[in-house]
């Protein structure tokens, strides 16, 4: 490849060496594959797989969007913060309140799936 054999031209020959390169993008997605799973929000909740591919509403992962998480039995939290059940409401209706459009009032409920359905709407 990189030598003629025979009394040809002789010149210099233009090939690319992509080994470097190919190097390179195996260190770039080693480095996106260990960082990936610490970007994730939140809590972490335990939600139920049953779905095959639910449709995603955009609205539900923007900033303003409210996210009350319930990981186990008795712990509320809203966003990364952890509240009591008494302060919840208080706190989503204040939440609301600084959201302008009607559209954009999106409050999402995170739950594991152990935890009783009666117990999370009341």
């Amino acid at each position: 490849m990189g030598m003629a054999s025979g009394g040809g031209g002789g010149g210099l020959q233009s090939e690319i060496n992509v080994t470097p390169m190919v190097d390179i993008m195996l260190v770039l997605l080693i480095i996106f594959m260990v960082v990936t799973p610490f970007l994730q929000q939140g809590i972490t909740v335990a939600i139920p797989r049953d779905m095959k591919h639910p449709d995603e509403d955009q609205r539900i992962i923007k900033e303003s969007s409210i996210v009350i998480s319930i990981p186990n039995d008795g712990q509320y939290y809203l966003g990364k913060i952890p509240v009591t059940k008494n302060d919840l409401s208080e706190k989503v209706d204040r939440m609301l309140k600084n959201i302008k459009t009607e559209e954009d009032k999106i409050v999402t409920l995170r739950a594991v799936s152990t935890l009783a359905m009666a117990r999370s709407s009341t």
